[in-house]
């Protein structure tokens, strides 16, 4: 379908599992974006009496089919599960590189279940995923834990990771990524600390997404960077940010 690649990481920490799923194209047509392919996830494997803080409980990062596209605003992701903070649904959007440099990877999300026996990491470079020990990162803050990943794998590896609010379960607790964009809402930061999960970190080779039809693309892409580039709200925000919305 080109805007997706079809292929979800599936990770069980508890059992050191890693697996890829191919979910049916009627998933990727009737719950577009990130938030609906994760509801959908969720309902069709989730553990509904699961304590959001609990091994069973699912853990998700979803892409929608635009992620990677170089075009303004399309470079978010959505995590999901059932939050700690409120015991029900809730999914939490965010920009950044990670949501981009996962599609390049070739996969539209990853899927989360299980507490690792340790703190641990997990890396993902290109077809290669695996669980890291990430012992030596437990206790330290989101900045020097991002810097500090940065130094070991590349610096153009991207990396979500949560500080010690998530590791202590604070139901509120976000997930950064790249030391400063939020998954803000939720609490999700206290199901990866949950997890022993301290981040995730990806990079990948390839630098673009298959298109159908890139002329046309590169034709709507010059036009919709000149109106969001003189759009209002987009002047507002480049210059106020997130704090613009108060």
């Amino acid at each position: 379908m080109n805007g997706n690649t079809g292929i979800i990481i599936d990770v069980n920490l508890s059992e050191g599992f890693i697996d890829r799923l191919a979910p049916p194209e009627e998933w990727y047509l009737r719950y577009v974006g990130g938030s609906g392919l994760a509801a959908k996830f969720f309902w069709e494997r989730g553990d509904f009496d699961a304590d959001p803080l609990a091994p069973e409980a699912m853990l998700l990062f979803m892409n929608g089919p635009f992620a990677g596209l170089k075009l303004s605003g399309t470079s978010r992701s959505s995590v999901a599960g059932r939050s700690p903070l409120t015991g029900h649904w809730g999914d939490s959007s965010c920009g950044g590189y990670f949501a981009p440099e996962l599609r390049y990877a070739g996969y539209d999300g990853i899927v989360i279940t299980g507490r690792a026996d340790k703190p641990s990491l997990i890396l993902i470079e290109d077809d290669r995923i695996s669980i890291e020990d990430a012992s030596d990162f437990w206790g330290r803050g989101i900045e020097e834990v991002n810097r500090s990943l940065k130094e070991r794998y590349g610096k153009n590896h991207r990396t979500l990771v949560i500080g010690p609010a998530g590791e202590n379960l604070v139901k509120y607790a976000a997930i950064l990524n790249e030391g400063h964009h939020a998954f803000g809402r939720a609490g999700f930061g206290a199901v990866m600390g949950s997890k022993n999960l301290k981040a995730i970190v990806v990079r990948a080779t390839r630098k673009e997404m298959s298109l159908a039809d890139p002329d046309r693309f590169a034709e709507l892409r010059g036009d919709l960077n000149l109106r969001i580039k003189e759009a209002l709200a987009s002047s507002v925000m480049r210059e106020n940010g997130t704090a613009a919305n108060l």
